[in-house]
């Protein structure tokens, strides 16, 4: 623009001295220094002109790109709105890193400055503009007393999803079977010499603390949860809640700024009792509503620590309250309940809340009324792959539901480890529940695994991707 116009001038001016019929040599030695020194003066002034310009322009840059910087007030500002529209802090801002860069500098005045920072959805945007006037020092001979820049400059930055994760932790005693196939045979074969298992062994690890039942030399000795400790055995429930502990450093090490993920962990029941009542006991009184590990919290590091330390439910002796220790129909309408309104996510005060749940999926439950899968007569117990209607409730609020489903290993149909009771009542349902549990997940958040694929390492593909489809859920 000012290479234009100082062209326009000059030829003006050319025309003019050509256009002169009078004078002698040297009135037309003067009319010729006047194009002469002005077409120099041209070139020192738009050089100054354009090394303002250009400094104006990263000053321009540095306020743009400054009102949205993560480290910025305007930046923390936006992450508290809870709705779209203009940052005034951060527009204050921008004009003062504006004014910070000029600040001492001569040779020009500005005229006009302006900045919009403005919060949409997922995005912080910046747009600066401003007008400067230099004074020209030789082209005034061409009546041209200063000179016009003006420039412009826009940045952006993404903001992060705010999430509440509400972790359900199955630890009911179906979590007592080894990990692993070999881990299941260790524990066959540790427990064949005990009079209860016929000396077929026993491939779960049941807790039990009733007084026979915890003495290896009673004949009602049924404890094998020990038994799986001394042998060094891996059980469901110690690969998930090292998964989980897991789960809680990544989240940790994920977050863009502070608080950004919060977490609350539940558990099936209760765990450690080692006299009467039993967790399974306490969990019958308590209506099987969910157990708090850890209240809704910022601390990932404690929340950590407390899911590390999740364990296996207790019974008193084998078939207490029927073995209806999970109870889905009970259960995830209660966590349903513990759950508010879930926002946006797109600010610290406006969270999308998780429900993510572990489990191997198979109901063990007081008859909900509408059992649909084995309802065993005389017990009230219904035994069927969970209800996906329980997890469409809990979504139709606009809670994300993350399934992760340990896959339930179905045991010999005879000799070592076998259970006739459970391949007759439960196993012929085992090839429902997988469906069933990705139903229950939202689109994408649904991970099968064994222990032996790595299901800490699952556990945490699983936290990424509900992270990384946060910002597609508005």
């Amino acid at each position: 623009m000012l290479r234009y116009e100082l062209l326009r001038r000059l030829r003006r001016s050319l025309s003019a001295f050509r256009a002169a019929k009078g004078g002698n040599v040297a009135i037309l030695f003067g009319f010729c220094m006047i194009p002469m020194i002005g077409l120099v003066g041209a070139g020192v002034d738009y050089s100054r002109a354009a090394r303002i310009q250009t400094f104006l322009q990263a000053a321009a840059d540095a306020s743009a790109l400054g009102s949205v910087a993560q480290a910025s007030p305007g930046y923390t500002y936006a992450l508290s709105m809870p709705a779209n529209g203009p940052v005034p802090i951060a527009q204050a801002q921008a004009g003062n890193i504006f004014n910070g860069e000029t600040l001492g500098r001569t040779g020009f005045t500005v005229t006009n400055f302006s900045a919009a920072v403005t919060k949409t959805n997922w995005t912080l945007t910046s747009t600066v503009q401003f007008t400067a006037t230099v004074p020209t020092v030789l082209m005034q001979i061409l009546g041209w007393d200063h000179m016009t820049v003006n420039g412009s400059s826009a940045a952006a930055n993404g903001l992060p999803a705010f999430m509440d994760f509400y972790l359900l932790l199955d630890n009911t005693p179906s979590m007592g079977l080894p990990a692993t196939q070999t881990d299941i045979n260790t524990l066959v074969n540790g427990t064949k010499q005990y009079a209860s298992t016929n000396g077929l062994g026993c491939a779960f690890a049941c807790h039990d603390i009733g007084t026979n039942q915890s003495n290896p030399s009673n004949s009602a000795f049924d404890n094998f949860y020990a038994t799986a400790k001394n042998l060094g055995v891996t059980k469901r429930i110690d690969v998930l809640a090292s998964a989980a502990a897991q789960m809680m450093t990544m989240a940790s090490s994920s977050e863009t700024v502070n608080s950004q993920f919060r977490v609350a962990i539940y558990t099936f029941g209760t765990w450690g009792s080692t006299t009467a009542p039993s967790d399974v006991a306490k969990q019958l009184s308590n209506n099987y509503a969910p157990n708090l590990v850890i209240a809704l919290t910022n601390n990932l590091s404690a929340a950590a620590t407390a899911a590390s330390q999740v364990d296996l439910m207790t019974v008193n002796k084998n078939n207490e309250n029927s073995d209806r220790a999970t109870d889905f129909d009970s259960m995830l309408p209660a966590m349903s309940a513990l759950i508010p309104n879930p926002g946006t996510g797109q600010s610290s005060i406006s969270r999308q809340a998780l429900l993510f749940f572990v489990s191997d999926g198979m109901a063990d439950e007081v008859n909900p009324g509408n059992c649909f899968g084995n309802l065993i007569s005389g017990q009230s117990r219904c035994i069927e792959p969970i209800n996906t209607a329980l997890c469409t409730a809990i979504k139709n609020r606009g809670i994300r539901i993350a399934v992760l489903y340990t896959t339930y290993l179905t045991l010999p149909q005879s000799g070592p480890g076998s259970d006739s009771w459970s391949n007759t009542n439960v196993m012929p349902y085992v090839p429902q529940v997988s469906p069933a549990m990705k139903a229950c997940a939202s689109p994408g958040l649904f991970f099968e695994v064994t222990p032996t694929q790595g299901i800490g390492d699952a556990m945490n593909a699983l936290f990424e991707q509900a992270v990384a489809t946060a910002r597609l859920t508005q």
